[in-house]
């Protein structure tokens, strides 16, 4: 059983096993068995008995399977140095020619792009 930070459990009520309640949420009767409870009042949106619509989006407490929002801003940051550069190495060229672009091949530089560039992909 897992009981969300907030939650509050009202009355004589029983939560059965391997059921988990939201935070915040408010459990005014019995959860059964493998469900899962959220909102206020408390409504079970997953387990016995609960009729979904297909459409309809499904909630999803497991936070090791939300996205890393690290991570994507990192890969946000990536993509716009990249376009950056391009940017500079456009108007360096027209300005000096090409000899003059500035230079990719420093090492240190090259490492830093390679571990946020794979950052990027593992998200």
């Amino acid at each position: 059983m897992i009981i969300g930070a907030g939650a509050t459990v009202l009355g004589p009520v029983t939560i059965a096993r391997n059921s988990k309640i939201g935070s915040g949420s408010v459990v005014v009767s019995s959860v059964p068995a493998d469900s899962t409870v959220v909102e206020i009042p408390g409504t079970v949106v997953e387990g016995q008995g609960v009729q979904r619509d297909p459409q309809a989006r499904l909630i999803d407490l497991d936070h090791s399977r939300m996205p890393d929002a690290v991570a994507k801003a990192i890969g946000n940051l990536v993509e716009y140095i990249q376009k950056l550069e391009r940017r500079i190495d456009e108007l360096s060229t027209r300005r000096e020619g090409p000899e003059q672009r500035h230079d990719e091949n420093d090492e240190t530089l090259r490492k830093a792009k390679d571990l946020l560039v794979n950052t990027r992909r593992e998200t």
